[in-house]
């Protein structure tokens, strides 16, 4: 278990997407998110339907992604599936 701390995914704090469709925002344009590791209190506090509805997947991913709902639903479709797919990384060491 300790192995898996020193390398992969586990040992990341964050990872950065760079958009393909960047967000027109009020406080400026967003071309790059960068997502956080979840905590055990992100999985508690925002439950994922197991279809991965975005219902229930965006209420979780938006704040790993340090943005507000409101902002994060403006995300074009295929900018969506691009983070969702970097998140992932941490649930599996980094491998795709």
């Amino acid at each position: 278990m300790t192995d898996l701390l020193l390398h992969g995914a586990l040992s990341m704090k964050t990872i950065k997407v760079k958009l393909n469709d960047p967000l027109e925002l009020p406080d400026g344009v967003v071309t790059e998110v960068e997502i956080r590791r979840p905590t055990v209190a992100d999985l508690m506090d925002y439950p994922v339907d197991a279809d991965g509805s975005p219902k229930t997947v965006v209420p979780y991913i938006a704040p790993l992604c340090g943005m507000n709902i409101q902002d994060f639903r403006r995300m074009s479709a295929r900018d969506y599936a691009l983070v969702l797919g970097e998140a992932a990384r941490f649930q599996n060491d980094g491998k795709e």
